[in-house]
């Protein structure tokens, strides 16, 4: 292999690696801001019961091989005020929560329009920083190969 193909080589290799760490480290900051957004509700939010009114279908891919998934619609009254809300995770059957079950409602006092039903998805923010770190990481060490690769092609050309 050439010195000049080397290069360019392993000049694409460290674009993708930092394109990586810039993805990684985006992807991070989107979970620790849902995890900050999640702790107000935790913190300041009040829990109440609300009732099930509704399901939102979400079709699947069928060349996925993905399922149907529904989305629950609760009410819940706050001061004599209806509210509603949609959950932010799916269910696999409608059985599981139907309509007219009760679910419990999170909402933030200043703002009892701004709700939750609380569930499945209380650590939202995981998976996502999970995937950013492992995004990271990756490429922490690809950035390591190109390193070593440029020292490599340096010496190599300063031999010759």
């Amino acid at each position: 292999m050439k010195l000049g193909s080397r290069i360019g080589c392993i000049s694409l290799y460290a674009f993708v690696t930092f394109s990586g760490v810039f993805v990684g480290v985006l992807v991070i900051r989107g979970s620790l801001k849902t995890r900050a957004n999640d702790a107000t509700f935790d913190r300041s939010g009040v829990t109440i019961l609300g009732t099930v009114t509704d399901h939102v279908r979400w079709s699947g891919d069928i060349h996925r091989n993905e399922k149907d998934s529904y989305f629950v619609v609760a009410s819940y009254q706050v001061a004599g005020r209806s509210y509603t809300v949609q959950a932010d995770y799916g269910i696999a059957r409608t059985e599981s929560q139907p309509v007219g079950s009760t679910v419990q409602v999170r909402y933030l006092p200043s703002d009892p329009g701004n709700a939750r039903i609380i569930g499945l998805a209380e650590q939202r923010w995981l998976v996502p920083a999970l995937f950013g770190a492992a995004v990271l990481i990756v490429s922490s060490c690809a950035l390591a190969l190109v390193i070593w690769l440029g020292y490599r092609v340096r010496r190599t050309r300063g031999a010759t």
